[in-house]
């Protein structure tokens, strides 16, 4: 056996067709995007279902609090959150991440991007103190240790990362454009202080295509995590025969994928199965699979 490199246990195949290379996605992306942000009707409901397709687009935890280096658990974004008897608006999105110390909620809220920051009289406006008032209540729901057992057990964190790290939150505010009138250069500079203790607030101009946040998106259902949708990059291998067997009616996500040709979805129908059942043993990292 050659030195470092384990036994392998599983089997690979030659797909018919390889998916999409990521530079090509992120050509479709910028497309839609521009696209959205020019449209004169665009409803909030129009970004949501923008970042449910493209989930790459949503930000990344680690650049902003260098922390949470480690992708989204079960390589999956869920959209519209249940939070455990919390009866205010959810979050529109909600990952969980981890490092050696910590494990992490991240929560993400979007407001329309034509929202104004600020009065004329130079004070935030009331749409941006809605939002922000938002987190202050799920700040207040994940400071109930009872919550926090909920949240746990619901999204299924597995018992040896809480065991061993701590439990934190942190929080993003998708919202406003940097050519938005109210921003002055005034309110600009006050814009940082508003930020309270572990959130981020970000206008529409700083989303843009990350390849460590290109995975599925889900929704919890009573059967735990249901596949929503995937992305046209993926491509099968040892990380999806871990955790992506937590997840669901993922035959579902890639017969609705707008992306992918006939020839990939029943690719990946066919084979998405053989990972969900493999137990796992030696790898070989010097191989790609599918």
């Amino acid at each position: 056996m050659t030195k470092g490199i384990l036994e392998k246990t599983y089997q690979i195949v030659v797909p018919p067709e390889k998916a999409m290379p990521w530079d090509a996605y992120v050509a479709i992306i910028d497309q839609e995007w521009q696209a959205l942000l020019v449209k004169t009707d665009s409803a909030e409901k129009d970004f949501q279902e923008f970042f449910e397709r493209h989930t790459c687009c949503l930000p990344q935890m680690y650049p902003v609090f260098k922390r949470g280096a480690h992708g989204p658990y079960p390589g999956a974004i869920i959209s519209q959150p249940v939070l455990p008897d919390f009866t205010r608006k959810v979050p529109d999105f909600l990952y969980v991440t981890r490092d050696s110390a910590t494990v992490y909620a991240v929560l993400i809220e979007i407001e329309h991007p034509t929202k104004p920051w600020a009065t004329s009289a130079g004070q935030q406006s009331a749409e941006f103190t809605q939002a922000t008032n938002q987190i202050a209540d799920w700040k207040a729901w994940f400071n109930d240790s009872l919550n926090v057992a909920q949240f746990q057990k619901y999204y299924r964190i597995p018992s040896d990362w809480i065991q061993s790290r701590t439990f934190e939150q942190r929080y993003f505010l998708i919202y406003g454009r940097r050519n938005d009138p109210s921003l002055t250069e005034a309110f600009n500079k006050k814009r940082k202080h508003l930020e309270r203790e572990n959130e981020c607030h970000m206008t529409y101009d700083r989303i843009q295509p990350q390849r460590e946040m290109d995975c599925l998106c889900a929704k919890l259902d009573g059967n735990g995590y249901r596949a929503h949708s995937i992305p046209p990059t993926l491509e099968l291998g040892l990380m999806w025969a871990k955790e992506g067997k937590m997840i669901h009616d993922k035959e579902t996500a890639i017969r609705a994928n707008r992306y992918l040709s006939e020839v990939r979805k029943e690719f990946l129908i066919a084979r998405w199965p053989y990972w969900d059942a493999w137990n796992g043993g030696g790898l070989c990292d010097s191989e790609d699979c599918e």
